[in-house]
């Protein structure tokens, strides 16, 4: 993978492991909060963030 990407293996490493950190930590927030409010509105809510940042990149 270090090798298509042209990257180093620790960088790569690190990519991975912070994409797992995240999405348990994502887990652990909307989880409730999907519970609480419906899943469509989180699922907004979230598209919306996810739009935002794309867009302000």
């Amino acid at each position: 993978m270090a090798e298509s990407l042209d990257s180093s293996s620790g960088l790569i490493d690190l990519t991975i492991i912070l994409f797992f950190v995240f999405y348990a930590v994502g887990t652990l927030f909307w989880g409730p909060l999907s519970d609480k409010y419906g899943r469509k509105r989180i699922l907004m809510v979230g598209l919306v963030i996810y739009t935002a940042a794309t867009l302000f990149h």
